[in-house]
């Protein structure tokens, strides 16, 4: 989708890049970075897990936003454990609601 956004770049921008689900890497518009001073910062979540010191403040963190409210879930449908199946039936509908689907333990 960079292709697509790459001309709405806003001024000082950060573009995060964070996996390639097509298996494609993406072109990198070097100049609609430069025109708009932005930045390119490829992500990688394993760099923030496998240092224990990273992953405990990411952990406190989202911890902390879910306590206070400042973070919270958007929760599609709930599914009791022995509807797992419906739940899955559920997934791999076309749905026009976008949330999580949770199944409870």
């Amino acid at each position: 989708m960079v292709e697509q956004y790459k001309s709405s770049f806003a001024k000082n921008a950060r573009m995060f890049f964070y996996g390639f689900l097509d298996g494609q890497l993406p072109q990198i518009p070097v100049m609609e970075l430069l025109v708009s001073n932005a930045s390119f910062h490829p992500y990688s979540l394993f760099n923030y897990v496998e240092d224990s010191d990273m992953l405990n403040q990411g952990k406190a963190f989202l911890y902390d936003a879910l306590e206070s409210g400042a973070l919270t879930p958007t929760i599609d449908k709930v599914f009791p454990m022995e509807g797992y199946i419906e739940a899955w039936d559920y997934l791999s509908e076309p749905r026009s609601a976008h949330g999580k689907v949770v199944i409870e333990v």
